[in-house]
Formats: structure tokens, sequence, C-alpha cells
């Protein structure tokens, strides 16, 4: 099972709706506008509540690190990144 991530590649805010696609194999575009429409109908503040919780609880693709790492290993990880 695929873990959701936010897509920072492909986003056009935080990369949320773009990760929720990419994990559940759905075109970004039809998620922003599914969000939009029903942020719009439910009077705005309690979609613009879920979607910043969404934002601050969903890690980037590049934050998730594979579970069965070593210290070392996070370390050169993070070496590398910076290269």
């Amino acid at each position: 099972m695929k873990r959701l991530e936010r897509d920072t590649g492909k986003r056009w805010i935080s990369g949320l709706c773009a990760g929720l696609g990419k994990t559940y194999n759905i075109d970004p575009l039809a998620v922003r506008l599914s969000v939009f429409f029903i942020t719009f109908i439910t009077g705005v503040m309690p979609g613009l509540i879920t979607y910043v919780l969404g934002w601050i609880l969903t890690p980037t693709a590049n934050q998730v690190t594979p579970q069965h790492t070593t210290k070392e290993e996070t370390k050169n990880l993070k070496l590398n990144q910076r290269d």
C-alpha cells in the first residue's frame, strides 16, 4: 500500500492534492477541483481548516524515511541530499 505524501514537485500550494492524486491514482486537477467545491459548499472555514491540517500532518516525499534504516544510513542520506 502506498503511503500518503505531499508531492512538492507538482504542487500548486502545498502538494497535498497532488499527493492524494498520486496515492489513489486520480488526476491531481480532479482532486483540486473537488477540494475547491467542497470547501465552498461547506462554508469555506471547515474546508480551509481541513486543508491546513492535512498540510501540517502529511509529510513531504523527501521527509519520509524507510523504517529499517540505521542512524548511520540516515546520516549518509542527509549528507547526500546536500550535494
